[in-house]
């Protein structure tokens, strides 16, 4: 349980500041791509956490980020010696923008299945691939890294002043809301 939030939202903004310095970066060795990918799976771990603390505004909470998805090409199966290959799996000529939740997409980089960051054709990092396991056979969502920028930041910078709380007897235990 988080107890004092401060420290996990400093380090997201820590790892905002971080991927926009990456965003002008050209060359990839090995190590810059495993910052990169430990960047953004203790970031969304992080806020998975915060969420369930009960140390983000509802507000923050709601919001809703924009991804691209691509559906599973027909007949194909996506398993551990393919999953690397991504453009031979899904249909990237069938793009839907779709809104996700946070905790929706928290939940596919923590159990990501597929994961891989997408470049521009000048090399500079654009998006992160993703789908857990349980969506594999569904389809791969791209989030543009200007959207985990932002969303660091927002999660980073969210202090709610007011709680209140109310004991729901169908859950067993308190609901909180806070603004």
């Amino acid at each position: 349980m988080i107890w004092e939030s401060s420290y996990w939202k400093d380090d997201l903004l820590k790892s905002a500041e971080f991927l926009s310095k990456k965003q002008k970066q050209r060359v990839w060795p090995d190590r810059s791509l495993t910052n990169i990918e430990k960047i953004l799976f203790l970031g969304f771990y992080a806020i998975r956490k915060l969420i369930e603390s009960k140390t983000l505004s509802d507000k923050t909470e709601a919001l809703k980020i924009r991804a691209n998805s691509y559906p599973l090409q027909n007949k194909k199966r996506v398993h551990l010696y393919n999953r690397r290959r991504a453009s031979e799996l899904y249909d990237f000529s069938n793009k839907h923008l779709e809104n996700l939740s946070i905790r929706f997409i928290c939940n596919q980089v923590i159990h990501s299945y597929v994961f891989h960051l997408c470049f521009t054709t000048k090399n500079h990092l654009r998006s992160i691939l993703i789908c857990s396991e349980k969506e594999r056979t569904k389809q791969v969502f791209e989030i543009d890294l200007k959207n985990v920028i932002r969303l660091f930041k927002i999660v980073g910078n969210d202090y709610p002043t007011n709680y209140q709380s109310k004991f729901n007897p169908a859950l067993g235990d308190f609901e909180v809301f806070k603004s």
